[in-house]
């Protein structure tokens, strides 16, 4: 006897049970949303999933070891945040090894620059930025005016835009065993972090002046 209780998201396109002998294909398109299980002879077994998209719908550009890195990243996020890494798959389209961290949220698609420092700190730290970073791009899609023109920057990556980019990134930080330590020096930033030559704005001059 087989039961299908739940279905993790629309992109499935099939799943298969691995029992003790066989793998048995179970269709999933019309079933409701969330995690697929099966339950034969009162015992539950997780199925293996197959998406439409995934990790590797992300393009990741930078060296082998940078690639592996990010890759880990976003199998923590897929595996412990699945809510935030339908985000991330959403607004963000490429990973690029950069000397400097920032979101090209206007780009077709959008490209997240992540620097070295941000990428092997850690695992946890590194998915952590990823998803804040996606933040930022969905908010520059919800801002974005009617007339196709660039959003305006204060309403995606200004201090307000930043204060809910670091709440969402402590949200996941929790959600993926981001470390106490990484967590606490999240909750002190306040948002302003990034205005490094202290005019109350952020813009490409304080960019130019990052070192993360």
């Amino acid at each position: 006897m087989i039961i299908i209780e739940k279905t993790y998201n629309k992109s499935v396109k099939f799943a298969c049970a691995k029992n003790a002998h066989t793998w048995t294909p179970l269709p999933l398109r019309h079933l409701p949303q969330r995690y697929v299980r099966i339950k034969m002879k009162n015992i539950l077994i997780p199925l293996l999933l197959i998406y439409g998209t995934n990790a590797s719908a992300i393009t990741i550009e930078g060296n082998s070891k940078y690639k592996t890195q990010v890759k880990k990243c976003l199998k923590l996020l897929s595996i412990k945040a699945r809510t935030e890494y339908r985000l991330v798959k959403k607004h963000i389209g490429v990973i690029y090894q950069s000397d400097k961290s920032g979101m090209n949220a206007w780009e077709n698609p959008p490209r997240y620059l992540m620097s070295d420092r941000t990428a092997f700190y850690s695992i946890t730290w590194c998915a952590s930025t990823i998803a804040h970073d996606a933040y930022h791009s969905y908010l520059y899609q919800k801002y974005k005016p009617s007339n196709s023109k660039k959003t305006p920057y204060d309403k995606w990556g200004g201090f307000k835009a930043e204060k809910e980019a670091i709440k969402y990134q402590e949200k996941v930080m929790k959600k993926i065993g981001s470390s106490n330590h990484e967590i606490n020096y999240l909750k002190k930033l306040d948002g302003t972090h990034g205005d490094y030559n202290k005019d109350g704005k952020l813009d490409s001059t304080d960019y130019k002046k990052r070192n993360w």
